[in-house]
């Protein structure tokens, strides 16, 4: 945890991991309003987030003495036991339970120490979204929230433990989300960003059938919230209708996150992807084709079992080659459960880290290339919160991380901005104010 907890009575939720997760943990902070507790909404997709999760538990037992702690999350449904045996915890709840913890915790005394236990079934085919999920509003996502409109994976992949923390594919229905977006909107938000363990799958048990570019076209045409951002989205599932919209819509933000995970045919075969270099290709190329400034970005797993330097190689060759915005980078983590456990040729514990620092200065470069880019034109940034020497900073719908000079009135809206330098890792520059 990086900070400390606020003195401040009422539920205090600590989540970490992805933006599915991140919804997860907004709505828990609204869904428990006046209850003293702390949540810890775990992540397990590596070791270190594991370590990160029982780290958190130990400060707010620190921060917050005889505050009763919750935890939840992936981590919590995969390795129950390594939390029922921490003396801080009180509770441990599974993430197929995560949206009844408000129902759960008013049947239980203050001073119970439960588990709240899976019944039959619950893992393997947990509850659909329900209305219960609806949000009345923003509450600290403020101008940016993210929408869960998905959960679940049904795809196999060796390395990935998240199926069996988060259960099959199963979408919200679409009526759901835009009355979400609608009451976020009303809120204050001014940017929603979709999200979900398998974004892409979102519709496809649906009667009819549905695709995540035709629930964007609905949210258009049923809200007016400002803009629309895309989680991460699969590269066989970046269907044409969907990269019209990111080029082209006004609405909608030009950026698309297409995880990668490596640049080398043998080692996705190994991974079990669905995908090869060739596809991936094509489809970052098609959108760059289409919409040139659009920012692509992705997942880089390194150091997996089989990987050899050619492999690694392979990879940062890819990524520079296709002019990735932005990647984000994991050094494989063993997970239990996951066939990958079974693979030889597993990568020392010294060259993984040398891998890793050596992908990231590649991310470095990359994201230095692209928003260095954006010097002498306009974007328009959402204004997110004052930052150091008193500018103001938010995000463009390229996602360009912008600093300058304004007014606190800023904050909260989107903003003009003419890019007039890009120093030390940040964009800079002032504001039109429609001059």
């Amino acid at each position: 945890m990086s900070a400390a907890l606020p003195a401040t009575q009422g539920p205090f939720v600590v989540t970490h991991g992805c933006k599915a997760n991140q919804a997860d943990g907004a709505w828990l902070e609204g869904a428990l309003a006046g209850r003293e507790v702390v949540v810890v909404n775990t992540c397990t997709v590596t070791q270190a987030a594991d370590a990160d999760a029982r780290q958190a538990i130990r400060a707010a037992s620190r921060e917050r003495p005889g505050v009763p702690i919750l935890v939840t999350g992936c981590s919590a449904t995969i390795a129950p036991e390594a939390y029922r045996d921490m003396p801080e915890v009180r509770w441990v709840v599974p993430n197929p339970l995560k949206t009844t913890i408000p129902q759960l915790l008013e049947a239980k005394a203050p001073a119970d120490r439960v588990d709240f236990m899976l019944g039959p079934g619950q893992q393997s085919s947990p509850a659909r979204f329900t209305s219960a999920r609806s949000r009345s509003g923003a509450f600290r996502w403020g101008t940016r929230p993210f929408v869960k409109v998905q959960d679940g994976c049904d795809y196999v992949c060796s390395f990935c433990v998240i199926p069996a923390a988060r259960g099959p594919a199963r979408s919200r229905p679409l009526d759901e989300v835009v009355t979400e977006v609608r009451a976020l909107e009303r809120a204050g938000a001014r940017e929603v960003v979709l999200t979900g363990i398998h974004l892409g799958h979102w519709g496809r048990d649906h009667t009819p059938r549905r695709t995540l570019a035709e629930l964007v076209d609905q949210l258009l045409e049923a809200t007016s919230v400002a803009r629309i951002r895309l989680g991460s989205v699969e590269p066989n599932e970046v269907d044409a209708h969907l990269v019209r919209l990111v080029s082209a819509h006004p609405r909608v933000c030009r950026h698309l996150h297409v995880p990668l995970q490596s640049g080398d045919d043998r080692v996705l075969a190994l991974m079990r992807r669905v995908y090869r270099v060739a596809a991936y290709r094509r489809v970052v190329e098609a959108v760059k084709a289409r919409a040139p400034g659009v920012a692509v970005s992705a997942d880089v797993l390194v150091g997996f079992p089989g990987e050899d330097t050619a492999a690694f190689e392979r990879t940062r060759a890819l990524v520079e080659d296709l002019g990735l915005a932005y990647l984000h980078v994991f050094p494989y983590s063993q997970r239990p459960g996951t066939a990958a456990l079974r693979l030889p040729g597993g990568v020392p514990k010294g060259e993984l880290r040398v891998r890793a620092e050596q992908m990231r200065a590649t991310a470095d470069s990359l994201r230095a290339r692209f928003e260095a880019s954006s010097v002498g034109t306009y974007a328009t940034v959402l204004v997110e919160r004052r930052r150091q020497q008193g500018l103001l900073f938010g995000r463009s719908e390229r996602y360009i991380g912008v600093r300058f000079d304004g007014r606190d009135s800023l904050i909260g809206s989107l903003a003009e901005v003419l890019v007039t330098g890009y120093d030390g890792g940040v964009a800079l520059g002032r504001h039109h104010a429609g001059e």
